[in-house]
């Protein structure tokens, strides 16, 4: 089962269990209120207990915070959060479809839509962007990337490599860093998403293969370069 804590407007976090919901809200609302310079006073939710009892009800009791719940099987009730969540899981859908990446990599990608969301000009707010909206500049978008389409790679630190090994990894673009700048990146070989400000993106398709990739590539492969393959010889 997969569990993704949403408040409007915008934030996600995963959770691994949903248990967990009561203390990320602590963490979303402490961010809120220090980014906004106000006072959460109202929170809506729907009747999940983990959401409406225990934990979460203690804490709005102790911060005066009003916890109201949406009515049963009724989305109508808190339309603003469902109908964001509908448009976070289709864009997610469409990502991982399109950019053909692992499932797994659900989080990554409802991180990316919403950092995308937040980014996009709202009817509701006047075709201001959520970011204007609260930060009151227009956010620079210049640095924003398909996700999972164009391959990249990730240049090493010259600390961690020897002379002659590789100074770039390719990995494939999964999101951005939210503190300090930077992308996040999924190595596929190491099955990890690292994150980093050195990356190269091949937007314009791959560079060339080395002659070792050409001769150790399937028929398949290699007949993306026709012009090389005919011409190549084993080394006797």
């Amino acid at each position: 089962m997969l569990w993704m804590a949403t408040a409007v407007a915008v934030f996600t976090r995963p959770l691994r269990h949903k248990s967990a919901a009561p203390e990320i809200f602590k963490g979303l609302k402490a961010a809120a209120e220090n980014e906004s310079g106000k006072t959460l006073r109202e929170v809506m939710t729907d009747n999940a207990r983990n959401l409406c009892m225990g934990d979460m009800q203690d804490t709005c009791k102790r911060e005066g915070i009003k916890l109201h719940t949406s009515v049963r099987y009724s989305l109508e009730s808190n339309g603003i959060a469902e109908r964001t969540i509908g448009v976070l899981t289709s864009s997610v859908r469409a990502m991982l479809h399109d950019s053909g990446l692992p499932k797994f990599l659900w989080a990554e990608a409802f991180n990316t839509a919403t950092y995308v969301h937040n980014r996009m000009p709202m009817k509701a707010l006047g075709g201001l962007t959520p970011y204007e909206a609260l930060y009151g500049v227009k956010p620079d978008v210049s640095h924003l990337r398909a996700f999972g389409a164009a391959p990249c790679a990730v240049v090493e630190p010259s600390e961690l490599v020897r002379k002659l090994d590789d100074r770039l990894r390719m990995c494939f673009f999964v999101g951005y860093k939210y503190e300090g700048g930077g992308y996040r990146v999924w190595d596929p070989k190491r099955r990890v998403v690292v994150e980093s400000r050195e990356i190269v993106f091949f937007e314009d398709g791959l560079p060339p293969p080395t002659l070792m990739a050409l001769y150790t590539c399937p028929p398949t492969t290699t007949s993306l370069y026709p012009s090389l393959s005919p011409t190549l010889t084993p080394y006797s």
